[in-house]
């Protein structure tokens, strides 16, 4: 425990762990958004479709209809 607080104080390690650090996060973010890329599951849901209703006024009552391909 008291070499590797020894080995941390040493600013230059530090800033190498830090910078080690950062790759391996933008590694494994960059490893993970291809993954989900080239991932094809046969039952993602490739049609989204919301309805709203809204009041507009007293009397009238319009009904939307959106869909995204």
């Amino acid at each position: 425990m008291r070499t590797s607080l020894k080995w941390l104080v040493d600013k230059n390690k530090r800033e190498m762990l830090a910078f080690m650090g950062a790759g391996i996060a933008v590694v494994i973010g960059g490893a993970r958004t291809a993954f989900m890329y080239f991932q094809n599951k046969p039952g993602f849901p490739l049609k989204i479709e919301a309805s709203y209703n809204a009041c507009i006024g007293a009397e009238k009552n319009v009904a939307l209809q959106i869909q995204c391909s």
